[in-house]
């Protein structure tokens, strides 16, 4: 178990309905993430990165403003073992394709149409970047089959953590099935 799951597990377990997270949504204020549901996200995206190929020691990046889904990816990846590469918001599309580039990203988190647009331009190239996950829905119409808008992404994931614990009873911990041992060749 990694810090960022030891984290997320440990105040899960201790404060479940304390707030985890606030933070600020365009039209409809202030809103919290309870632990519990903080960390069950936070897994999804983990089981969801898991999915997309990301294993340990892979980068992934975030080419977007401070939110909460930035923190939730970040924790998502740190819970994988990944790397996040994180690239500032203010950044034009050259210098983020520099950065994707050099890190070898696989996906990224993207916050605004300009971001999604600078990242759709990298995408179309020949480099690391396969995925595209979009934060807030993009306004132009264009769209690639590899992005993917964040709130469509989560419900189509791995069951609730609370789920599999009731049909489990497996540890949280293991919500990210371990990666299967290296045949040893002999």
């Amino acid at each position: 178990m990694n810090l960022a799951e030891a984290i997320i597990l440990k105040n899960t377990e201790k404060h479940p309905l304390k707030s985890a997270i606030g933070f600020k949504k365009k039209d409809a204020g202030w809103k919290e993430l309870s632990w519990k549901r903080f960390g069950e996200i936070v897994f999804k995206t983990a089981n969801a990165l898991k999915d997309a190929g990301i294993r340990e020691n892979d980068t992934v990046a975030i080419y977007a403003d401070n939110s909460s889904e930035w923190m939730i990816f970040d924790l998502a990846a740190m819970a994988l073992g990944a790397v996040t590469v994180p690239i500032y918001a203010t950044n034009n599309a050259e210098q983020a394709e520099y950065i994707i580039n050099d890190s070898e990203a696989k996906i990224i988190l993207v916050g605004d149409q300009a971001q999604y647009d600078a990242a759709l331009q990298i995408l179309q190239k020949e480099n690391s970047l396969e995925t595209i996950i979009i934060s807030k829905k993009p306004s132009g119409s264009r769209k690639n089959s590899a992005a993917f808008i964040w709130k469509t992404l989560l419900p189509k994931l791995h069951l609730s953590l609370n789920t599999v614990l009731r049909k489990t009873k497996i540890p949280p911990r293991l919500f990210i099935p371990p990666e299967p041992p290296e045949a040893r060749k002999v």
